[in-house]
């Protein structure tokens, strides 16, 4: 059972790491320390992936846990990192997911599961409030609005974006937790 770790999440553009971007990044450790930050245009997405580098970087020891995050979340981050041309990261990047162990509630099962899935199986009495397809549609919406200077507007629709990965990582670390695979601390 992890003592130290790093619940985390991303949410994106699409599935194509190469031309669509990351617009979110929620995180919580084991001191209930959070991340929470969105990318409000396509060219905040440096100074999101550049904040979540040092927010991790602080807490250098401890277990990463995710849903899908080996197959998904970091090599995303990576990827991104590279194509933002964010070369002076990409080192520091490298060094909060390499040797780090990384717990994937994912390999837990033997087909995909949806993290809403799991969270029904495991009886959390709750599950996710949209999808990623919403959050994407979403995101498009107040990034219209955000660039027409209708940013009181944009705000909230970015903001439910923020609650929905916010809720990932909380179902994430309640999963992980039923699953005795971390402890909070008392």
């Amino acid at each position: 059972m992890e003592k130290q770790w790093i619940v985390f999440d991303i949410e994106t553009l699409g599935l194509d790491s190469v031309h669509e971007q990351v617009t979110t990044i929620c995180a919580v450790d084991d001191n209930m320390d959070k991340f929470e930050m969105i990318a409000h245009t396509e060219k905040e997405e440096i100074s999101l992936l550049s904040s979540f580098i040092r927010w991790m970087l602080e807490r250098q020891n401890k277990t990463l846990v995710t849903k899908n995050g080996k197959k998904f979340d970091v090599p995303f981050i990576i990827m991104r990192t590279v194509m933002s041309g964010f070369h002076d990261a990409l080192h520091k990047q490298m060094t909060i997911f390499k040797d780090r162990k990384h717990i994937d509630l994912q390999e837990l099962t033997k087909k995909w599961i949806s993290l809403d899935d799991m969270a029904t199986l495991m009886r959390l009495g709750y599950g996710k409030t949209m999808n990623g397809l919403q959050a994407i549609s979403i995101w498009r919406s107040a990034n219209k609005l955000w660039e027409q200077g209708e940013k009181e507007r944009a705000e909230r629709l970015f903001s439910s974006i923020v609650d929905y990965c916010a809720m990932d990582c909380k179902l994430t670390m309640e999963i992980a937790l039923k699953h005795k695979l971390i402890e909070v601390r008392a």
